[in-house]
């Protein structure tokens, strides 16, 4: 989210407490999703279980709810700062996981 300055008019970026996590099962291992968020992991899981937007998402959850069982959600890292630069380290660990041979289920993966 920005902000404006209200006397120059000029962008501020918001500085906020960032949150790189991974979700998984070990039910499917090598199946992962990477994300960002401000929020806790256990608000963002929820939000993830109630999401219809992802298809992949939906049908790996959809398998895992047959099977009795959740995803994990894991933190990875954290990081101070604006959400562009969040979202450079989560294109980092995106890269990193698929690099080591994990199939990743985000929808969006941003371009280098």
């Amino acid at each position: 989210m920005k902000s404006v300055n209200m006397l120059t008019f000029e962008r501020v970026e918001v500085m906020k407490l960032w949150r790189v996590y991974k979700m998984y099962c070990d039910t499917t291992p090598g199946v992962v999703y990477v994300g960002i968020t401000s929020q806790s992991l256990k608000s963002r899981l929820t939000q993830h279980l109630c999401d219809s937007k992802n298809h992949w998402k939906i049908m790996w959850l959809d398998f895992l709810k047959k099977q009795g069982v959740e995803p994990l959600i894991k933190e990875i890292t954290t990081l101070y700062g604006t959400k562009q630069d969040a979202e450079k380290l989560e294109q980092f660990f995106i890269n990193f996981h698929k690099s080591t041979g994990h199939t990743l289920i985000n929808v969006t993966i941003r371009s280098k």
